[in-house]
């Protein structure tokens, strides 16, 4: 996964170079990137998430303010 601004440039630490690969199934993962354990640093930014898959599918995903992944949904 990475994270880009609006116009699709990479954010620094968070290209998909930096994301620590998931693998698995399952509801509420974690992805974090090398240094990055959180997304605080871009509170109130608007940005793009890009997917990069083999052999997978993604049901959801959200952001969530808590590591445990609550959504309040």
């Amino acid at each position: 996964m990475e994270l880009t601004d609006t116009s699709g440039s990479i954010i620094k630490g968070f290209s998909k170079d930096e994301c620590i690969p998931f693998s698995g199934d399952g509801t509420k993962q974690l992805i974090q990137w090398k240094n990055n354990s959180n997304l605080s640093s871009l509170s109130g930014q608007n940005i793009k998430v890009n997917f990069y898959l083999e052999n997978g599918d993604i049901y959801a995903f959200w952001i969530s303010q808590f590591a445990d992944g609550r959504s309040f949904g």
